[in-house]
């Protein structure tokens, strides 16, 4: 059965905080179809609530049926930038609020439909804002994405995503580091190998068990050892993830 969300504790070294981007990819409602939401908060961890609510679209005057301004509530623990890739565009003309006021407007997107693949960006000071998108032209804008610069702090919130499948004896653990996504590689972003991670594995039986850990491009074990669970914890420590790892861990005893 799949892991409860819950089920793997991940800590890190301390050692200050260490700032990463945070890349929002809208997932809502695609073309003639006005999004059901509008605001959306960026939490600390990098996640996006609702995110399947967040239209891709931005619709201008000329489509007021289907017309939304989505407003993201974000909290930056240093000075970062708020970044806005259009990809393509007809007839828009962005905008962007900070905190209800005007902080940037670009109409050189008025023209007939063109892929434009273009970064619009403001700078953003530390703190709570609101910032808000809106397509003041009178046709439509596609985002292909918003980056969030120097957001989650990796301190609190490691680079490490854990997910699994587990049975009463057995626990399969894909450990994957955050930054290893295209997108991020595509905008310069290169992941530093996450080192030094801890991992609790909850709800297992107690009692001894076997961990191989497995290097996931080459399908290979790297590295095997045994490992007690007590009180149906079972703490591991994470080999250094540049891309990911995985691990088996069967009982033995």
């Amino acid at each position: 059965e799949p892991l409860p969300a819950d089920a793997v504790r991940v800590s890190v070294p301390a050692g200050g905080s260490r700032l990463r981007p945070v890349l929002v990819d809208p997932q809502g409602p695609d073309w003639g179809v006005k999004a059901p939401r509008d605001r959306f908060a960026v939490e600390p961890d990098g996640t996006v609530p609702h995110l399947d609510d967040f239209g891709p679209v931005l619709y201008g005057t000329g489509r007021a049926a289907w017309r939304t301004t989505p407003t993201l509530a974000v909290t930056y623990p240093a000075a970062g930038r708020f970044i806005v890739r259009v990809s393509e565009a007809a007839h828009g003309v962005l905008e962007i609020d900070l905190d209800g006021k005007p902080a940037l407007r670009d109409d050189s997107l008025d023209a007939p439909r063109t892929s434009v693949d273009r970064d619009c960006a403001l700078d953003v000071p530390a703190g709570r804002h609101e910032i808000t998108l809106r397509n003041a032209g009178s046709d439509w804008l596609r985002l292909g994405h918003v980056l969030l610069t120097d957001y989650r702090d990796a301190a609190r919130y490691p680079d490490l995503d854990v997910y699994g499948l587990r049975s009463d004896r057995i626990a399969i653990l894909w450990f994957h580091h955050r930054l290893n996504e295209w997108a991020y590689r595509a905008l310069g972003f290169e992941p530093a190998p996450a080192e030094g991670a801890a991992a609790t594995v909850l709800g297992l039986p107690d009692g001894e068990y076997g961990v191989a850990w497995w290097d996931a491009y080459r399908g290979a074990v790297t590295a095997t050892e045994s490992k007690p669970c007590r009180g149906g914890a079972l703490a591991l420590a994470v080999p250094p993830v540049a891309t990911d790892v995985a691990c088996m861990v069967r009982r033995e005893v």
